[in-house]
């Protein structure tokens, strides 16, 4: 005897399979939507969306990553803004230290946007076409996380390089160097134990976030070569991934 088709309680066929099957469906059409805004994805439209978020996020009492304060577990967390003492005094701290070691054309400390920015030129870290911190700089960076450490503790490296390409080099290219450099200064930093894995990250830009564009000069390379450690509040999602973005776009229109 066929067995009877399913039925709902007021007697017709269950249909409770369709929620799953219209939950897939929207996933589907967000996903190629996403893509399609990726493939077509001009300045202007995304500072506009970008716009859109910032409005959002600050009517849901997120803030911006260096900006107002935002929720996390039921509690506000002071932003690096709202503690400016405590940024000048990080601050200087840290410009104490790189004076201390006659550093001052090698290390450049400011405050952005994405929070207490310490920028090492990698002339400094590496030797030409490596990626390997020189064991005498291990010192220094430790130090600077132990300070930095006082103010957050999310870190963030980045790898940055200029666009002369290493011949006699094992990277494939100028954006790998950048990477392995960034991971490996993130690792000398991780074994102070002032930050944990949990708050750290890293990114790599190879030659493509030059502080100058044209490099026509020596110094102009030497600047673009460089190791950027961000020390920042730790962010939600969405407003670090706006603040990140946002560096990336006013950094990009500079370049033009």
């Amino acid at each position: 005897m066929a067995k009877k088709k399913k039925q709902s309680a007021k007697g017709g066929p269950d249909k409770s399979w369709m929620l799953t099957f219209s939950d897939m469906m929207t996933l589907l059409l967000t996903f190629f939507v996403l893509l399609f805004s990726m493939a077509s994805t001009d300045s202007e439209k995304l500072n506009q969306a970008l716009e859109a978020i910032q409005n959002e996020l600050t009517a849901l009492d997120l803030g911006i990553l260096g900006g107002q304060g935002f929720m996390t577990g039921g509690r506000e967390n002071p932003s690096l803004k709202t503690r400016p003492d405590e940024v000048r005094t990080a601050m200087d701290d840290i410009k104490r230290l790189v004076s201390t070691e006659n550093l001052e054309d090698d290390v450049e400390v400011t405050r952005t946007e994405r929070g207490l920015k310490v920028s090492v030129a990698t002339d400094l870290l590496f030797d030409p076409a490596s990626a390997v911190v020189k064991t005498e700089l291990h010192p220094l960076l430790r130090k600077i996380s132990v300070l930095a450490t006082r103010l957050a503790k999310t870190v963030r490296v980045e790898g940055n390089t200029d666009r002369t390409p290493f011949a006699a080099s094992k990277y494939d290219s100028n954006l790998e160097l950048s990477a392995y450099r960034a991971m490996n200064v993130l690792q000398v930093i991780l074994e102070e134990r002032a930050f944990t894995p949990h708050g750290a990250c890293v990114g790599a830009f190879g030659e493509y976030n030059p502080v100058y564009s044209e490099e026509r000069t020596d110094e102009e390379r030497r600047a673009n070569r460089r190791v950027d450690v961000f020390i920042a509040d730790p962010p939600d999602a969405e407003s670090f991934w706006y603040a990140l973005m946002q560096s990336y776009l006013d950094n990009a229109n500079e370049v033009r």
